[in-house]
C-alpha cells in the first residue's frame, strides 16, 4: 500500500508489519522512518534542522541551520556539503560534478516497469518521485515498490542528462540513513568452497564496506548486508536486510555519520566505472531488494525468501540429479557412461547430468573451450545414446555449459582470437587455463545464442548447468570506444542477462542451474533466469552446514544446489557417514556427485529408499518457510525445520560436528509450529503441542561419534 498526502509531500509505504516513510525537506527528498507499522502522522513535527556546527547550510532551510551533512536522505550527490558517502557522481560537458537534484514531482504507477536488460522483482504499484536539478540539466527518478505480504521494498533509480552529454562515475541506486542504535553490520565473506560465511561486527566510526571488482559478485563477498540491533538474535530483535539484484561489480556501505546516523547505500562498484550518457539517454541502476523485521534474523530471511519465491523465481521443482564431474572428471567415453546411467537404475533419481568434457577435444581444462561440438570420438554417435540409455532406465537428461569462455587450444580462438577479453599490449592472463569472451559484442553474443540454441533445440535435455570458472580481469573491449571503456563490466553483466535470457525464454521446460565455480556468482539477479545455483564446489556436508546455513540469511534453500559427495571429500578427506551427508544436502536442491554405480548394494538401497523420502521432504521445502534451529557458527551443532504454510507438515535436520566425552543431553527446540496444534514426531516418539515443543523441546541424546545427525519428520496430529 503506497498512500500519499499531497499537501503535505509526505509519502507512506507500508507493509503488513512494517511503515516506510519520506517526505520533502528544504527540497529535498528525506528519510523520514522505517520500521514497526506506524500510523499516517504529521512526521514533519517529529523532525527538525539539527543545528551543528561547520557544516555547509542549505540556502532554502527554514531554520536557516539545516544541512545536507544532518539530513537523513533517501539519495545523496556529490559536491553539496554532504560528506558522506554519494550515491551519484556526474561529469557535464563544461567539466563541472555538481548537480543539484531536488524534489520535483512525483507519480503512482499500477504496475512496476520492466527493463529487457537488467532482472527486477515482478511488481505492481510503484512510486516514482522525480528530482530535478536547479538548472534543469539532470534528472533523477526514484522507483518504489511494495511488497506488502513479504514485508519487503524495492528500489532502484534512473538517472538522464537533460542539457547535454555527463559521465556518469558513481551510481548507486539507493541510500537509506538511520538513526544510530548501535547496529551490528551482518555480511557474507569467503573463498573458492567456503562460500557464505557469516561475518558479524558492531559498526564504529567510519565506513565499512563489502564489494566485488572481479565482474561477478564473487565467492569473497555476497551482494548482501543486514543491520541489526546489539542484541537481535535468530528469533527477536529489530533487522534492516538489504540484497542487491545484481551480478556485476557491486558495492554495499554502512556508514556512521558524525551527527548519530548510520548511512547504508549501494550499488555498482564505483570502480572503474564511467559511463557516458547523451541528453535524454537514461541510465537504470540494479535494484535493491530491503526488509524489516521485528523478529530477528529469522524473520528477515523469512520475509526475503517469500519475496524472491514470489517475484523472481520461476515455478518447477529440482529434480533429483546425478552429475558426472566428481564421479569421472574428464576421464570417461560412452561404454563408462552406460556403465554409470545403468547404476543409477532404480535408485529413484531423476536426472543424469553429463557435465565437462564432452565436446571439442576437452580431455583436460586446457583446452576447446567455445568449440560446442560433441566429441565424438569420446561419445561414439554423438549425445543421442547416452541420451536413450537415460530413458531406457528412467532417467531424464542434463548437460554442462560453460558459454562466457573460452580456450587459447581452441578453434574458436584460431579464428576470432579477438573475441577475448584482453589488453592490446598484455599478454591475456588466464585462470584455470582459460580467457572470457567479450559478450558486450554483438557478434560474440549472436554466436553464442544461435550455438547454444541449437544444442538445446536438436537434443532431448531437460537439465542445464551453466558454469563460470573464472574472474574477470583486463576490463577491455575492442568494440568499444575509448570513452566508452569504463562502461565494460557493466556492459558484460548485462549482456550475460540477456544471453540467459534468450535461452531460458526460448526454452521454458528445462531446468537451468547456475554455477560460477561453485558461488562466484549466486545473487539474486541469477535466480531470475536460474532455479538454482551450484552453492559450492565442495561435498563436505560439514562445510556444506556452514554453507548452507549462510546462504540461507537472504536464499531460499531450494535454490542452494547441494550434493551428496564421495567419502572421504574430495576438497577436505574428511569422511562424514552416508546418512548425514544426505540428510545435510535434502536441504537445499538435492542430488548426487559421486559414482554410485560402484556403491555396495546396502548402500545403494538406502539411497534408493532415500530418494523416495527427499522427494516429500523437497514438495514442503518448495513452498515452506525455513526456520533455523542451531547456528554453526556459534556452536558444533546446525538445525533447520522447514514448515509448510499451513503449518501441517514439516521436516528438521539437527547435526551434530566433532563429539565431545559426556556431550550427553540436548534439548532440540522446534520452530513455526501452531501452538495451539498438537504434532506427532515419529522419529523422537513424541506427539505434544505446538507451544511445548517450541518451548520445552525434545530431548535428544547426542552421540559420541563424530558427523551424526537426524532428519525427522513433524506432521499435525489428532487434536482434543
Amino acid at each position: 500500500m503506497i498512500y500519499i498526502d499531497e499537501r503535505k509531500k509526505a509519502f507512506f509505504l507500508e507493509g503488513e508489519n512494517f511503515t516506510y516513510a519520506i517526505d520533502v525537506s528544504d527540497g529535498y527528498l528525506r528519510h523520514a522512518y522505517w520500521g514497526k507499522k506506524i500510523e499516517r502522522d504529521d512526521i514533519d513535527q517529529l523532525l527538525f534542522d539539527h543545528p551543528a556546527g561547520y557544516v555547509v547550510a542549505i540556502e532554502a532551510s527554514a531554520s536557516g541551520r539545516g544541512s545536507l551533512e544532518t539530513l537523513p536522505q533517501e539519495i545523496s550527490f556529490f559536491g553539496l556539503g554532504d560528506y558522506r558517502t554519494s550515491c551519484f557522481k556526474a561529469t557535464g560537458e563544461d567539466g563541472g560534478k555538481v548537480f543539484d537534484l531536488k524534489y520535483d514531482s512525483f507519480e503512482l504507477l499500477t504496475e512496476k516497469p520492466s527493463y529487457s536488460d537488467l532482472p527486477m522483482l515482478k511488481g505492481g504499484e510503484t512510486l516514482v518521485v522525480r528530482l530535478l536539478d536547479a538548472a534543469k540539466r539532470l534528472e533523477l527518478k526514484l522507483y518504489y515498490t511494495v511488497y506488502e505480504e513479504c514485508g519487503c521494498l524495492t528500489r532502484h533509480a534512473e538517472i538522464t542528462p537533460l542539457g547535454g552529454t555527463v559521465f556518469l562515475e558513481r551510481a548507486l541506486g539507493f541510500c537509506v540513513d538511520l538513526p544510530d542504535c548501535g547496529y551490528d553490520c551482518i555480511t557474507l565473506y569467503g573463498k573458492h568452497s567456503c562460500e557464505a560465511q557469516i561475518d558479524r561486527q558492531a559498526l564504529g566510526h567510519g565506513e565499512f564496506s563489502v564489494s566485488s571488482c572481479m565482474g561477478i559478485s564473487s565467492h569473497v563477498h555476497n551482494p548482501f548486508m543486514a543491520l541489526a540491533e546489539k542484541h537481535a538474535t535468530e528469533n527477536a530483535g529489530d533487522v534492516y536486510g538489504f540484497g542487491l539484484v545484481y551480478s556485476g561489480n557491486f558495492f554495499l556501505s554502512a556508514q556512521t555519520g558524525e551527527f548519530g546516523t548510520i548511512r547504508v547505500c549501494g550499488g555498482i562498484n564505483p570502480l572503474d566505472f564511467r559511463y557516458r550518457l547523451r541528453e535524454k539517454e537514461s541510465f537504470v541502476t540494479p535494484e535493491v531488494l530491503m526488509t524489516y523485521s521485528e523478529c530477528g534474523l529469522g524473520g528477515m530471511s523469512r520475509n526475503f525468501h517469500r519475496a524472491i519465491d514470489r517475484y523472481i523465481l520461476k515455478r518447477g521443482v529440482p529434480p533429483i540429479v546425478a552429475n558426472s564431474w566428481e564421479a569421472t572428471f574428464f576421464d570417461f567415453d560412452t561404454k563408462k557412461l552406460f556403465g554409470f546411467i545403468d547404476g543409477l537404475k532404480e535408485l529413484n533419481i531423476d536426472t543424469f547430468v553429463l557435465d565437462d568434457g564432452w565436446f571439442g577435444r576437452r580431455d583436460s581444462d586446457r583446452t576447446s573451450l567455445g568449440d560446442w561440438k560433441v566429441n565424438t570420438k569420446k561419445l561414439v554417435g554423438g549425445l543421442e545414446p547416452v541420451i536413450n540409455k537415460c530413458k531406457e532406465n528412467g532417467l531424464k537428461f542434463g548437460i554442462w555449459i560453460e558459454p562466457e569462455m573460452i580456450s587459447e587450444e581452441s578453434e574458436l580462438y584460431t579464428l576470432h582470437p579477438d573475441w577475448a577479453v584482453k589488453s592490446k599490449f598484455l599478454k591475456p592472463r588466464t585462470s584455470r587455463n582459460q580467457l572470457v569472451l567479450d559478450l558486450t559484442r554483438k557478434e560474440v553474443l549472436d554466436y553464442l545464442k544461435s550455438t547454444f540454441y541449437a544444442l538445446l533445440k536438436n537434443h532431448d535435455i531437460s537439465y542445464v548447468k551453466w558454469d563460470m570458472n573464472r574472474p574477470l580481469t583486463e576490463f577491455y573491449s575492442a568494440g568499444l570506444e575509448k570513452e566508452n571503456q569504463g562502461e565494460f563490466a557493466h556492459r558484460y553483466v548485462k549482456a550475460v542477462y540477456e544471453l540467459a535470457d534468450y535461452l531460458t525464454r526460448s526454452f521454458p521446460d528445462i531446468y537451468f542451474e547456475g554455477c560460477a565455480g561453485g558461488g562466484g556468482r549466486f545473487d539474486i539477479a541469477m535466480l531470475k533466469y536460474f532455479s538454482s545455483v551450484w552453492a559450492s564446489d565442495s561435498c563436505d556436508a560439514e562445510e556444506r552446514c556452514r554453507i548452507q546455513y549462510g546462504y540461507s540469511y537472504l536464499y531460499p534453500l531450494k535454490t542452494v544446489s547441494s550434493h551428496v559427495g564421495a567419502s572421504p571429500a574430495h576438497q577436505t578427506s574428511r569422511s562424514i557417514p552416508l546418512e548425514s551427508r544426505c540428510n545435510v544436502s535434502a536441504f537445499g536442491a538435492f542430488g548426487y556427485e559421486l559414482r554410485l554405480d560402484v556403491l555396495p548394494q546396502e548402500e545403494r538401497e538406502f539411497i534408493a529408499d532415500y530418494n523416495l523420502f527427499a522427494k516429500q521432504l523437497r514438495s514442503v521445502l518448495a513452498e515452506g518457510e525455513l526456520f533455523r534451529t542451531e547456528n554453526p557458527f556459534e556452536s558444533k551443532f546446525t538445525g533447520f525445520i522447514v514448515m509448510n504454510r499451513q503449518k501441517t507438515k514439516g521436516y528438521g535436520l539437527f547435526y551434530q560436528s566433532k563429539t565431545s566425552y559426556g556431550d550427553g543431553i540436548k534439548m532440540i527446540r522446534l520452530r513455526g509450529l501452531d501452538p495451539k496444534k498438537k504434532y506427532s514426531v515419529p522419529k523422537f516418539g513424541v506427539c505434544a503441542y505446538g507451544s511445548t515443543l517450541m518451548n520445552m523441546g525434545i530431548q535428544h541424546k547426542t552421540t559420541n561419534t563424530d558427523y551424526q545427525s537426524v532428519l525427522y519428520e513433524i506432521n499435525e496430529a489428532e487434536n482434543d
